[in-house]
């Protein structure tokens, strides 16, 4: 194995010491402006564990980064008063991410996370869902009604049960 050289040649022919990688890069990013885009992107992949898996991470999303300013999504109005209360603790928890001022409002939310999606089987019915649909369909003779009825009361039966997942999240 060769050993690793501590200096590399500089301008003029002057050795200086080598730096790691990361240092250069951070560098480019800087110069070609891209360093506030880098810190939203770490903030947003580091966004749960900055909350503790809390609740607050799920209700609210790191959408603009300015300088120092933070823009912050936020789903309800209830929980914009309820962040609005905690901002210095959450800007104190930001803090290592170069945010010092946040602005807080409502909007979208990404998308709940994929681990707190529910666990519910596209087609799958409860047993009183699925002894309705038997006797609301059971008058029916033309199969292709019948599939469209099925279909559409399966795809209630999911929405419904989303809404429900969404509700009991929203009360952690």
């Amino acid at each position: 194995m060769y050993p690793v050289p501590a200096f590399r040649p500089g301008p003029k022919g002057r050795l200086r010491p080598l730096k790691p990688v990361g240092s250069d890069l951070e560098d480019l990013a800087r110069e070609l402006g891209l360093e506030g885009a880098l810190r939203l992107q770490r903030l947003r992949a580091d966004w749960k564990e900055i909350f503790n898996q809390g609740p607050l991470a799920l209700h609210t999303f790191p959408r603009y980064l300015s300088g120092s300013r933070l823009t912050m999504d936020v789903d309800s109005h209830a929980w914009l008063q309820q962040a609005s209360f905690l901002k210095s603790e959450i800007l104190k928890k930001l803090k290592p991410y170069g945010v010092s001022d946040l602005l807080m409002r409502i909007g979208r939310i990404e998308a709940l996370r994929e681990e707190h999606q529910p666990e519910v089987a596209p087609s799958e019915l409860t047993r009183e869902e699925s002894d309705f649909l038997d006797e609301v369909l059971s008058g029916i003779d033309d199969a292709d009604l019948e599939d469209h009825i099925r279909g559409a009361m399966q795809a209630w039966s999911r929405k419904r049960r989303a809404f429900r997942f969404r509700s009991r999240l929203a009360d952690e």
